[in-house]
């Protein structure tokens, strides 16, 4: 394991930017697995999920670990009529011993590689009372400069989770590049040009142009073939947020996610994959779908619809009765796709029971119908408008609720952590807000109450691109905010430091902390270098209750108030965009910002502590890029990448141990 307090500069794992070149020879059609990723079963100790999908229907779709075989279970789904079909394979591996290492391999009978089938490796969650490391970041973007948002530094960032070796990885919503899609239509700054892979963006064998479905799904499998390289070798735990919604896909947009991962249950019938929660050590880690109670705009309300035109901005919400329904459309095959270099790893071991499974029940056989989720969706004119907010109908809330209270009754149970995608707690380093990434009241009335009864230790966030961390807060003050259009007096819910003393020490059995990190390489909110900002990120200044680096006008927040219709977007014709918030703050609750880059990754070690009793721990280190990007120095926004890393902050949660204090519900603030 790599130390994580260390001072000096740290070198990302990765090497760059994933070449175009693959093992073995593409096939059209055919199983080769790719875009392989872990995550949890619904036991972390017990149980892993390996998904992948292939370039077309594979044929005993299988994941091997020593002798021991696994089907895979088939999900496809097709892109519009007559169009493509992703096909997507998920293998349950249950059975395993909790703290060990496995090895295993993925492959078909029309793999391509099927004679050095790829393969790697993972651990299991420890059990009881044990130390372990997680890491997070949201915001992933596609890495080189072949897509709008798309940046040199995210080449890296999926190394620097490597670097750290952690257990398994947070990503706080993601496929930053794919919101950009939605938003503008294109892949780059002309829609064309060969992706990460090396194939050219004008061949039309997706969907027949270089953009809508068939570049989103380009987008999709580059995102995927990029994370691979550390999604294959620990669980990625993933969040929904305003990227992942494709332009006139099904289900709220998600049809595409949903398809690709397999995630612990829920037992909300309906809305399996949305929201989840799972445990590790003396954790619970609450992943949460901020698109069912943000106001902010979600990137599935901008994006394109089916017919390339821009969804016209509406209030109106769509019932999440009406969201739901199903039909079954016929698959297509998939066109030739070339593969993305895949890493290597240590061959299997025969570490488990062995003995072949069968094929999971309901598995599609090859040429049947496939069940594909769509949403009846409201039209207006000039295209359809879809509305995530409250789409759950209160179900995730309820679920939420009840969630923490058993967490907080169970005497094994220290800390909670929750991760989502849009912030209660984030400051715009203009103090104005944009592209829907302020501060959203949405979620500080639905869940922050919730937080602050049952004492959730810390909130992990993206969103905004960038680094925030805050004051740990409990409760809210009223009337504190100002209209962003007249400066009258609005309420913004702001949350109540419960101090505003940056000792680096931090109970958070008195307050929750949020952390924002949606540095993942996304490319937006870096400040430009040379100015005031930029030199107090590099120069690891605090934030004015530390140094009075920043003026109080620097230190407000943008905030939504009321839930935000879409507006006219001035930089792409008859497209629309996210509008500013409709708020400001004083960000009194806001500890420490980064303003210099908006890449790095966050680093949590958690310590169960010795005595029943006694103190348990969580040190946290922050490292960002050494090198910023110049805003503006390549067409897709992007500038050259750095893959050194170098410590910009770090703090330490503590709390009594659940073993030997008998815990009550706070009263609602």
């Amino acid at each position: 394991m790599v130390a994580a307090g260390t001072t000096g500069l740290l070198t990302a794992a990765a090497g760059g930017p994933p070449r175009g070149t693959a093992r073995g020879r593409p096939e059209a059609k055919d199983g080769t697995p790719e875009q392989i990723h872990l995550t949890w079963g619904d036991d972390p100790t017990r149980s892993v999920v390996v998904s992948w999908t292939s370039p077309g229907q594979a044929v005993r779709p299988r994941v091997r670990i020593g002798q021991r075989v696994i089907t895979a279970q088939e999900r496809a789904l097709a892109a519009s009529p007559g169009g493509t079909v992703l096909w997507a394979y998920h293998a349950r591996v249950d059975g395993l011993r909790p703290g060990a290492t496995y090895g295993y391999a993925v492959t078909a009978d029309n793999d391509a590689n099927a004679a050095d089938p790829f393969s790697a490796t993972f651990r299991t969650a420890p059990e009881g009372r044990a130390a372990f490391r997680f890491t997070s970041f949201g915001d992933l973007a596609l890495p080189g400069h072949s897509w709008a948002g798309s940046s040199g530094e995210a080449a890296y960032a999926v190394g620097a989770v490597e670097t750290f070796q952690p257990l398994f990885h947070l990503l706080n919503g993601g496929l930053g590049s794919l919101g950009s899609l939605g938003e503008s239509g294109g892949a780059g700054p002309d829609n064309t040009g060969p992706d990460s892979t090396g194939r050219d963006d004008a061949e039309p064998d997706r969907a027949g142009t270089g953009t809508g479905t068939g570049t989103v799904a380009r987008a999709w499998r580059d995102f995927g073939q990029h994370m691979q390289a550390s999604a294959a070798n620990r669980p990625w735990l993933p969040v929904t947020g305003s990227h992942q919604h494709d332009p006139g896909s099904a289900d709220h947009g998600l049809a595409s996610y949903l398809t690709r991962y397999t995630l612990p249950s829920n037992g909300a019938d309906g809305f399996q994959g949305r929201w989840y929660a799972f445990r590790v050590g003396t954790a619970l880690f609450v992943c949460l779908s901020g698109d069912d109670v943000a106001y902010s705009a979600a990137g599935g309300a901008s994006a394109l619809v089916p017919d390339g035109r821009a969804p016209r901005p509406t209030d109106a919400e769509t019932p999440a009765a009406e969201m739901r329904a199903t039909a079954t459309r016929a698959t297509q095959p998939r066109a030739t796709q070339p593969r993305a270099t895949q890493p290597r790893a240590t061959e299997p071991r025969a570490t488990a029971t062995r003995g072949a499974e069968t094929r999971a029940p309901g598995t599609p056989a090859a040429g049947t119908a496939v069940p594909v989720p769509v949403a009846r969706e409201r039209p207006v004119a000039g295209g359809v408008f879809r509305s995530g907010r409250g789409y759950s109908d209160g179900a995730q809330t309820c679920w939420l609720e009840s969630t923490l209270a058993a967490a907080r009754a169970d005497a094994s149970i220290d800390w909670v952590i929750v991760q989502l995608h849009q912030c209660a707690c984030h400051s715009a380093p203009d103090g104005a807000g944009s592209d829907g990434t302020g501060s959203d009241v949405g979620v500080r009335r639905e869940w922050l109450p919730l937080f602050d009864t049952y004492e959730v230790d810390l909130v992990l966030s993206g969103h905004a691109s960038g680094y925030e961390r805050s004051f740990p807060v409990r409760g809210f003050e009223a009337d504190t905010g100002r209209d962003a259009a007249t400066g009258a007096v609005t309420d913004t819910r702001r949350p109540r430091p419960v101090t505003t003393v940056d000792g680096g020490v931090f109970d958070t059995s008195q307050g929750c902390v949020h952390l924002v990190v949606g540095c993942g390489a996304a490319g937006a909110g870096a400040a430009e270098p040379g100015t005031a900002e930029a030199d107090a990120g590099r120069a690891d200044t605090r934030g004015p209750a530390a140094s009075g680096a920043e003026s109080a006008e620097a230190r407000l927040a943008a905030v939504y108030t009321r839930p935000a219709s879409l507006v006219p977007d001035p930089r792409t014709p008859d497209g629309w965009a996210s509008p500013a918030a409709d708020a400001v703050e004083e960000a009194t609750w806001s500890a420490r910002r980064d303003t210099s880059a908006g890449y790095g990754i966050a680093v949590f070690d958690v310590d169960p502590g010795t005595e029943a009793g006694g103190q348990t721990s969580i040190t946290v280190h922050y490292y960002h890029a050494a090198g910023p990007e110049p805003a503006g120095a390549y067409p897709g926004g992007c500038g050259p990448a750095d893959d050194y890393y170098t410590l910009f902050d770090t703090f330490t949660l503590v709390r009594p141990r659940s073993d030997g204090r008998r815990w009550h519900p706070k009263g609602l603030h």
